[in-house]
């Protein structure tokens, strides 16, 4: 979902993972699902003329996550909303995964009335043609008023499926049936991708829109990404890799960008360095709770969470280019313009590596900055209680890799920052 951008797909703004409880910040949409909106309807079904708007947006939504190499593969109408002023967004990707053409899956996935051909043999599949099928299902669903495939037991239901084909009623006019029979081909290879309904006659009926449909024309089906652009990988069970941005989206130069993160939300009178600790010795400094803590939800709630919210901002103030973070140790890597100190300076492929790894995950220009004056470095902070302390924290600065000029400048611009955001706070 990282990597979707749609007015009709919920955004993911944040995941947020701490030791016991994994957050995941999500758009709000005000309405009902299509399911519901069904029910309600006479006969459990709606005209030619609003079933064609609908589709039209969902297919657009679909259209989108296709040429990211995203494939929903559990469309159907609970999982489709319908907001108060009409608009479709798609949601729930539960069951959602990356595709490639170069290689094929093989779950078993989805609800039985939407079970495309290969889901009901079990045989493997690329991925979009899932979601076409389930596309035809929920249009026939809107104007029929009930399933296309029914029976008395499960086994029933898949023989339909694979073995009687489709029949669109007559019923329907003859453009919608055309429309259906697309949508619901037999065979895989017939419905490869969205651009079957490019210039389908029924679905722009009577339609001065531009083309709702957004996959890439030029992406081969020999394309050698077998993902979408920026896809979190796990690594060990309690780490979680995030950028320093919430909500993706693609530039004009191709760039991934993103807006400020839901930890930078306010966290006044929560957090505070604690004033009677000595000054910043050893790489120790300790973060105590605030009198506004007894008060605060999240505090209460996620005391971790509560103090990540505190210290990313602070982070970001240090030129922090990427992070990783579990409960007990946040690992970042900085890189940030400042004269060298010619006899201890970090090497070159760590200054580049640093360099472009912040530029991959906060969409920045990797050639903004001269490499001769970039100084980087990795550090960890490890996050432990305070002895004698209720609920305090002392954060232990470590560096990994660069400069110790440049391990110095971070303390300091951390020292300095936080100690800001403190007196901010009062």
């Amino acid at each position: 979902m990282e990597s979707l951008d749609h007015p009709n797909i919920v955004k993911l703004h944040e995941v947020i993972e701490t030791q016991f409880t994994i957050y995941v910040c999500m758009e709000y949409v005000e309405g009902c699902s299509l399911e519901q909106y069904l029910k309600s309807q006479e006969n459990g079904r709606i005209d030619e003329i609003e079933a064609r708007a609908i589709t039209r947006e969902l297919a657009g939504a679909i259209s989108h996550c296709h040429s990211r190499f995203v494939v929903h593969r559990d469309i159907k109408p609970a999982n489709i909303l319908i907001t108060t002023t009409g608009k479709v967004m798609l949601i729930d990707f539960g069951l959602g995964n990356t595709f490639s053409y170069r290689s094929r899956l093989n779950t078993i996935c989805g609800s039985l009335p939407y079970y495309s051909p290969e889901i009901a043999r079990g045989t493997n599949y690329t991925g979009p043609e899932i979601d076409i099928w389930c596309l035809g299902v929920v249009l026939f669903r809107m104007t029929v008023g009930r399933d296309p495939f029914v029976g008395a037991t499960k086994r029933e239901v898949k023989q339909q499926i694979i073995l009687d084909g489709f029949h669109p009623p007559s019923m329907l006019s003859i453009g919608l049936q055309n429309t259906l029979r697309k949508l619901l081909a037999p065979e895989g290879s017939q419905r490869r991708n969205l651009a079957i309904l490019e210039r389908d006659p029924w679905l722009h009926e009577d339609s001065y829109h531009p083309p709702f449909l957004s996959e890439d024309r030029g992406m081969s089906e020999n394309s050698r990404l077998s993902g979408t652009t920026l896809v979190r990988q796990s690594s060990k069970k309690t780490w979680k890799r995030s950028s320093l941005t919430d909500s993706y989206y693609y530039g004009k130069s191709g760039s991934l960008c993103g807006s400020s993160s839901l930890l930078d939300a306010v966290n006044t009178g929560v957090w505070q360095l604690d004033k009677v600790q000595p000054r910043f010795h050893k790489n120790r400094v300790r973060i105590a709770p605030y009198k506004g803590a007894a008060d605060d939800l999240l505090f209460q709630k996620d005391m971790d969470l509560s103090l990540l919210q505190f210290l990313m901002p602070i982070l970001r103030s240090c030129h922090v280019s990427y992070y990783l973070h579990s409960t007990s140790r946040i690992l970042c890597g900085t890189s940030f313009v400042k004269d060298f100190d010619l006899f201890n300076q970090p090497s070159i492929v760590l200054q580049k590596l640093v360099h472009q790894m912040g530029a991959v995950m906060t969409g920045a220009n990797p050639t903004s900055t001269k490499q001769s004056l970039t100084r980087c470095g990795v550090f960890s902070i490890d996050i432990v209680k305070a002895k004698g302390e209720n609920n305090g924290r002392v954060l232990i600065i470590k560096r990994l890799f660069g400069s110790s000029s440049t391990v110095q400048h971070f303390k300091r611009q951390f020292l300095t920052n936080a100690t800001s955001r403190t007196t901010s706070t009062d």
